[in-house]
């Protein structure tokens, strides 16, 4: 049985994950963390066994929500930080989705929490996690791969999933916002539009607007653009060829 009182809330960084928990986190049922555990269970070096710091952290969050004062309550972990499970060693083939680490982290601590998956265009993704995150293009392009290979693994064995494009969120959010809430069985808010702004967000997150200029493809090399094409193929992106 899917618990309709949590939710989890994943997707590439610098993808859009941060834009739609402050989003959900201004509905007056919801609260929302940011990145709550994401520090000593995902990316601190830590001699603990990855599974053991799963199981750990779903404890944590049990405790969290059960404090809470919200109906539903949920948390964002960018797939980066799941990354970091597997310590430099995470698959970029998009057609793999074999996965110990992520079937202990979806399908055993977290088959009954509810999912939502935002997903960004690769070469805007990439572009920012290069000039905001100071990544090569190796590394900007595997990490963008790597959170496709997941939405895949979660769209092929997660009993209760919903996708979200960040192009769409900010192009339509109350469309958008509202197939969110129908999700999650909770009516559409007006107020859910002021997240934009929510002091849970870093600073520079913070906008007075939704940034519709950030969601235009850009131009990367030939090297590059060959490197991220089946997981655009894949995620239902447009491959422009290479110049």
């Amino acid at each position: 049985m899917i618990l309709d009182n949590r939710v989890f809330v994943t997707g590439a960084g610098r993808g859009g994950t941060s834009l739609l928990t402050g989003l959900l986190d201004a509905h007056s049922a919801v609260t929302m963390e940011f990145e709550f555990g994401a520090g000593p269970f995902f990316v601190d070096p830590s001699e603990q066994a990855a599974e053991e710091r799963l199981a750990e952290f779903r404890r944590e969050c049990d405790n969290r929500a059960a404090q809470s004062a919200s109906p539903i309550w949920g948390n964002k972990i960018t797939t980066g930080q799941i990354a970091f499970l597997s310590e430099g060693r995470y698959s970029t083939d998009v057609a793999d989705v074999d996965d110990p680490l992520l079937e202990q982290l979806f399908l055993v601590h977290f088959a009954r929490w509810k999912v939502i998956f935002v997903l960004r265009e690769g070469t805007a993704c990439v572009d920012s996690k290069r000039r905001r995150d100071g990544l090569d293009d190796d590394e900007s392009a595997d990490r963008w791969i790597y959170s496709v290979r997941l939405l895949r693994f979660l769209q092929l064995r997660h009993p209760s999933l919903h996708c979200v494009r960040f192009e769409e969120l900010v192009h339509e959010p109350e469309r958008v916002l509202q197939g969110v809430c129908d999700f999650l069985g909770i009516a559409y808010e007006d107020s859910m539009l002021n997240g934009t702004m929510n002091p849970k967000m870093r600073p520079e997150y913070r906008r007075g607007h939704f940034e519709r200029s950030a969601t235009s493809p850009v131009e990367v090399s030939p090297e590059l653009a060959i490197r991220i094409a089946p997981a655009m193929r894949l995620a239902g992106y447009t491959v422009a060829p290479p110049r």
